[in-house]
């Protein structure tokens, strides 16, 4: 048969600052980025041009991705009832095994730690790696990991370089 289920439900967001330089505003990516918390940014916002970044000189780009992944669960949806997240993604600078973890105390539940298994390897297992099915256990109660989505996504990346050329991100 086939499944259908709404992976995860849109967040609600609310502004968390505005009118902020791009300086600041960077600053505060970096941030959440580093926290692993999501973030959105409104329709109609304007983002600041890259000419106007310290130190940047060119905009290069866009690189497209293909990018591949296959989501696995327990027939019942365990790791996703307990805020868990364990794929398999091909393509891209990270391409390997990814498991989100949710992060305990966090009461908004944005903030998941990650752990990557990407050696060459890894990336040939059809099935999650051992280590990462230790580690889901306790979520699984040893319940068998299936499939249950996969997603493919077309992606463009620019990246920002210096006046030597060199990538910045």
């Amino acid at each position: 048969g086939f499944l259908v289920f709404q992976w995860a439900a849109k967040p609600s967001y609310s502004p968390l600052y505005t009118n902020l330089s791009a300086k600041d505003a960077s600053a505060v990516v970096d941030k959440l980025d580093a926290a692993g918390t999501k973030y959105e940014i409104t329709d109609g916002v304007e983002l600041p041009g890259w000419a106007d970044l310290s130190g940047v000189d060119a905009l290069v780009g866009p690189e497209e991705q293909a990018l591949e992944a296959v989501y696995f669960d327990t027939e019942d949806l365990r790791l996703a009832r307990a805020g868990v997240t364990l794929r398999r993604r091909l393509g891209g600078h990270d391409a390997g095994w990814h498991l989100k973890l949710p992060v305990r105390g966090d009461s908004g539940g944005d903030s998941r730690d990650e752990i990557r298994v990407g050696d060459a390897r890894a990336l040939r297992r059809r099935t999650p790696p051992a280590e990462l099915v230790a580690v889901v256990r306790a979520f699984t109660r040893g319940a068998r990991l299936a499939p249950v989505a996969e997603l493919a996504t077309a992606r463009r990346r620019w990246r920002l370089a210096d006046n030597d050329g060199q990538l910045l991100v």
